[in-house]
């Protein structure tokens, strides 16, 4: 029998659940007297009709606390949106009208046009929901590594994403089957990495808490000059010098040579880069009467960090009215969210990077941070333990009926100084002290609204000799 109490409370839970996306605007709305009357007028790019045509919503912006929809109106205000541009609603929820009432906003393109750096070169901004992970550059003692280019700090990071429409699949190491899934894999990998990302595969397992990334070299060096490689090269290549060939494919001949047999799973994914500005090489402020440098609060790297961070609640003290967390101490984990990434313009042929622009999690979503892409959560170790989660919804792009316990075990890509406890080893029955207080999961930090493209006008940052380097000899992070 149909119950309508029942049926109108899952209709009010659903309404009231916060969630996340991205609007075009299509036109502003501004009550000058009542900033809480003024609304955008836009479409929902992440609801679509059968036609694919984007949901047209309303928008309204209730939390002092952040910047209003005036404020992205003004034509003189740095984070200003014009009209065909993109907003992501970090946090928002839907009133009795249907009306999106945001939390949170931030800037994911000025209009619909392409971004202009400082030097004039144009790029071209696109979006997605994924998993990403951020793997900063650091030095031996862990601190974040400064580069300097014509005065200005930076830092740099590299970027893993897993789409959101990521395929999977199912890799039997030790049975014939291997190498016709081997090209399968790698034929979706190379083919569903953006222009100007690099092609990846996510190798991953149910119940082990963590993932190995293999970048595919997608260039090769003309004198210094880095040209693309074409698909049949990127497979050819990953084949015979990278990780994969290293690693994996041993991996499946020692199983094979054994008459043994075990399953993982290789999931499509790319790289991106991201530059994060410390200083702009020229802002200064007064300390005690002397010149010095006002360098950002944070970096656009360290606001990815702290956005794709885990955050474990620890039991309140006795009176306490509100959760305290603390940040997780191990590698980095992929979060769920909204990514924006820029793809500079330029001729067939050229070979071009594409960095991170912008990065939010996805508050709508059950599990925010995995340790690999949406198969498991790691546990809170201040909490008593419960079965790591097995299963992932399809929103999160995740297929964890289609793996099973191997006998191959990925490794680690990258060591961080904290490193993982291996899923396998005993859970550790003390509680630990709490080592760093954090902001709650929902709390609102404002972010920078740019990623300072204008103060990088000396040279294009597309192409890092290093990095080229480093990606030619070692083929993996």
């Amino acid at each position: 029998m149909f119950n309508p109490m029942a049926t109108a409370k899952e209709i009010g839970r659903k309404r009231n659940q916060t969630k996340t996306t991205v609007i075009k605007i299509e036109s502003y709305v501004i009550d000058k007297d009542n900033a809480k009357n003024s609304k955008i007028i836009g479409h929902d790019m992440f609801e679509k009709d059968a036609n694919g045509v984007p949901k047209k919503v309303e928008v309204k912006h209730l939390n002092d606390k952040t910047n209003g929809i005036a404020d992205f109106a003004n034509p003189s205000a740095l984070m200003h949106t014009a009209e065909g541009g993109l907003l992501r609603l970090s946090q928002y929820r839907m009133d009795g009208s249907g009306a999106y009432v945001a939390n949170h906003m931030q800037r994911v393109a000025k209009d619909n046009g392409p971004k202009m750096a400082g030097n004039s070169d144009k790029y071209d901004i696109s979006f997605m929901k994924g998993w990403t992970k951020i793997y900063p550059k650091k030095e031996q003692d862990g601190s974040l590594t400064i580069f300097e280019r014509g005065g200005r700090l930076f830092h740099r990071s590299d970027v893993m994403v897993v789409p959101e429409d990521s395929q999977s699949t199912t890799m039997n190491f030790g049975a014939d089957s291997f190498e016709k899934e081997l090209d399968e894999a790698l034929n979706k990998a190379v083919d569903m990495a953006p222009k100007g990302a690099q092609p990846m595969i996510i190798v991953r397992m149910p119940g082990q808490l963590q993932a190995d990334e293999i970048r595919l070299s997608n260039f090769k060096m003309d004198g210094d000059k880095p040209v693309p490689l074409t698909k049949e090269e990127i497979i050819a290549n990953a084949k015979e010098k990278s990780k994969l060939a290293n690693s994996y494919l041993p991996s499946h001949r020692q199983a094979k040579d054994a008459g043994q047999t075990g399953q993982c799973e290789f999931v499509t994914g790319f790289a991106l880069n991201a530059i994060g500005l410390k200083w702009d090489g020229k802002s200064i402020q007064k300390v005690n009467g002397v010149d010095e440098p006002r360098y950002n609060d944070r970096s656009l790297i360290e606001e990815f960090m702290s956005e794709t961070a885990q955050r474990h609640a620890i039991p309140r003290e006795e009176g306490a009215t509100r959760t305290q967390y603390v940040l997780d101490d191990g590698a980095p984990q992929y979060s769920f969210g909204v990514l924006s990434y820029r793809t500079k313009q330029a001729a067939e042929g050229e070979f071009v990077n594409a960095d991170l622009d912008t990065f939010g999690r996805d508050h709508g979503v059950q599990m925010r941070v995995s340790p690999n892409a949406g198969l498991d959560e790691k546990p809170n170790p201040y909490q008593p333990q419960k079965p790591a989660a097995q299963t992932a919804t399809a929103s999160q792009g995740a297929s964890a009926n289609e793996t099973a316990a191997a006998t191959t075990q990925s490794n680690t890509a990258v060591q961080t100084p904290a490193a993982q406890t291996p899923a396998n080893q005993p859970q550790k029955t003390e509680t630990p002290a709490p080592k760093k207080a954090a902001p709650e999961p929902d709390e609102v930090v404002e972010e920078q609204s740019d990623f300072g493209l204008d103060d990088f006008d000396q040279g294009s940052f597309d192409v890092d000799m290093d990095d080229i380097e480093s990606q030619l000899s070692g083929q993996s992070l």
